[in-house]
């Protein structure tokens, strides 16, 4: 069949472009590649093997349709996360094949935790917060219960972030409303710690020692980390949050 158009990319200059991002990315951060909308016209079974080959090894999509697309053709070695569109038929489907969902509203967390109990596999999911798009995530009403389904399910599910939608990041003129949704987020962040709702499993602590001129000895954790209400007061004698 003639076509009167065709996309054609380079895989070197693709690279290129990968490795400058994640040039700017802390390197406790995993890069996540988004091919939500068909790669956004590229073809997601076309594309995954090729982005693999540049060193990605976790994609997000839009829709349980187009993870299953990709599961097709990706490594068994990369993940993969579904960021909108989940059926309550496909959450056991997601739990099985290990991929990681939003979650957003209460019924969908209701939901994930029946299928996790059913499959005695924990769901993996993100909580999304509802930081002033108006769209989807949880709002502040719904905390309260949310906190005492996180906390009374913890055994079953398997909490992998915290996230919202900031769109237009990158133009200046959102500069102010971005910088609100982030200053909220932080705050229902906090909310979800002080209320045990996080799950901390799996924590580390790692000690390592370096000698040069001086011997330094360096710790470091993979935890949440101190509240920022509570900064002003770590070097305080005796503060205690208890």
């Amino acid at each position: 069949m003639s076509r009167t158009s065709y996309i054609e990319l380079s895989r070197s200059r693709l690279k290129n472009n990968i490795d400058y991002v994640k040039s700017y990315i802390n390197k406790n951060c995993r890069y996540v590649m988004v091919i939500k909308g068909n790669a956004y016209g590229h073809g997601i079974q076309d594309l995954v093997p090729v982005i693999e080959e540049c060193g990605v090894d976790y994609f997000a999509v839009f829709s349980a349709a187009e993870a299953e697309q990709a599961l097709s053709v990706k490594k068994k070695s990369c993940d993969m996360m579904i960021m909108g569109f989940l059926d309550k038929e496909h959450i056991p489907w997601a739990i099985e094949n290990g991929i990681s969902y939003y979650v957003f509203t209460l019924s969908r967390l209701k939901e994930s935790i029946k299928s996790a109990k059913e499959l005695k596999q924990k769901a993996k999911i993100h909580i999304e917060v509802e930081s002033g798009m108006n769209r989807t995530g949880f709002r502040s009403t719904d905390f309260d219960e949310l906190i005492q389904l996180l906390k009374e399910n913890k055994s079953h599910l398997q909490i992998e972030g915290i996230c919202t939608h900031l769109a237009g990041a990158e133009s200046i003129t959102n500069y102010d409303r971005i910088q609100d949704q982030i200053d909220l987020i932080a705050k229902e962040e906090e909310r979800l710690e002080v209320g045990d709702a996080i799950n901390q499993e799996n924590g580390e602590v790692k000690i390592s020692l370096k000698k040069d001129q001086k011997i330094i000895i360096q710790v470091e954790d993979n935890g949440y980390g101190i509240p920022k209400r509570d900064w002003r007061n770590i070097f305080r004698p005796g503060f205690s949050t208890k």
